[in-house]
């Protein structure tokens, strides 16, 4: 799982977009720490009036819209990991052990993430920044 925030086209934090918590809590609901890299959020991507296709529901007609939400920035990093699993093999779960696979590609996401003017580590709005899906591709 990984743990995705929206920014607008300004790269500035989505207003719905949540933050993280990573210290943990106790009250109102107990909530663990979290550790590198699973801090949350991990990474932020588009998520402010971000291109989508639209289904009308009546046969295979469809159009352009829009949407704006944490789940569209999560289609965006999904399509992005998506396109670099299928180049990068060796990261995909069925060709490692156990989590290797996974633990790995969040570690370079982690690394390769482009943080936002300022940040020098996780922070709680932008996690370790924008997707940067070129950067991942280099770095593999």
């Amino acid at each position: 799982m990984i743990c995705v925030g929206g920014v607008n086209r300004n790269g500035n934090i989505w207003s719905g977009s949540s933050k993280g918590d990573n210290g943990g809590r106790l009250w109102p609901n107990p909530i663990l720490p979290r550790n590198n890299p699973d801090k949350k959020p991990e990474l932020v991507a588009p998520g402010n009036e971000v291109p989508v296709l639209m289904a009308t529901g009546i046969g295979n007609d469809a159009y352009w819209g829009w949407s704006s939400g944490t789940s569209a920035a999560t289609a965006w990093v999904s399509g992005a990991i998506a396109l670099f699993l299928e180049n990068n093999t060796e990261f995909q779960r069925e060709n490692t052990e156990d989590r290797a696979a996974i633990e790995n590609l969040k570690m370079m996401i982690m690394q390769n993430s482009e943080m936002s003017e300022g940040q020098d580590g996780h922070d709680d709005y932008f996690g370790y920044g924008i997707l940067r899906i070129d950067r991942l591709m280099d770095a593999a």
